[in-house]
């Protein structure tokens, strides 16, 4: 029987308490909400590509010792299951990746946990939209690489 679910996420748990909202100073409710123009993708879109950063893996390095134990896994009692939502942010050279605010809004209105992997381009590109994400308790944003390469 399985007992554990070993995925590095937010966990999205049933549970009784309320959301906070993210404080009012960072974003107007407005400024959270999709626009359909977001959406769409821009193909052979140089202008967030580092064009001349090349793509060379760093020899790996044994982890700080501060920092061991800061990866998390859920253990879950017997008998519970579990849902944890994931969405990848990331584009590919030449391209601005849309982004599908509908469903961002949606997880806001219902109290739904997600991480979310961005890439650096991708953080780039959206710039607010990244912030808006970092910033609420609602979200974690988790690194998905600089340039998304296909290692």
């Amino acid at each position: 029987m399985m007992r554990r679910l070993a995925i590095i996420v937010v966990v999205i748990a049933a549970s009784g308490s309320a959301r906070a909202e993210p404080p009012a100073a960072c974003f107007a409710p407005d400024a959270l909400k999709a626009t359909a123009a977001e959406k769409l993708v821009k193909r052979r879109d140089h202008s967030f590509d580092q064009l001349g950063a090349e793509r060379v893996l760093a020899p790996a390095q044994p982890i700080a010792p501060a920092l061991r134990g800061s990866i998390r896994r859920v253990e879950l009692p017997e008998g519970e299951k579990l849902i944890a939502l994931t969405f990848d942010l990331c584009e590919q050279r030449g391209e601005i990746a849309g982004y599908d605010g509908a469903i961002v809004d949606y997880l806001r209105k219902e109290g739904v946990k997600a991480t979310f992997f961005a890439g650096g381009k991708w953080m780039r590109s959206h710039g607010e939209r990244a912030a808006q994400l970092i910033t609420d308790p609602l979200f974690e944003v988790a690194n998905h690489s600089e340039t998304h390469p296909n290692l």
